[in-house]
């Protein structure tokens, strides 16, 4: 891992950190699971083109935002073992960068640039 990869940290209600991270164009996820501690690894996207950001609500939903080898923005919505896929684009768009989201009184923001 360089410098330069992407990571996210987020804690769930229950305690439990989950990271992500790009590999190659996998978004994986790794769960640290704080009672047994022990830690789970999955895919939860296999075409990330470059940038992705999460974000966790109060119930421990969380929302990926990143867009896609058909430069598509996508959101993933991660509640246990459910993995939702949604399309925010209609069409694809280019490049975005510095993409960001934030849940807020249950309203989900998502801020990026387009080059």
């Amino acid at each position: 891992m360089f410098y330069k990869d992407k990571m996210v940290i987020i804690r769930d209600i229950e305690g439990n950190l989950n990271l992500f991270r790009l590999v190659q164009h996998d978004l994986v996820q790794y769960i640290f699971n704080k009672l047994d501690n022990s830690i789970q690894e999955r895919v939860v996207s296999k075409d990330v083109y470059v940038d992705f950001n999460a974000s966790i609500d109060n119930k421990s939903q969380i929302y990926i935002i990143y867009q896609d080898m058909s430069f598509n923005l996508t959101m993933l919505l991660l509640k246990g073992d459910e993995v939702e896929n949604i399309k925010l684009t209609k069409e694809s768009i280019p490049e975005v960068y510095n993409l960001d989201m934030m849940v807020e009184d249950g309203n989900l923001h998502i801020f990026y640039c387009i080059s």
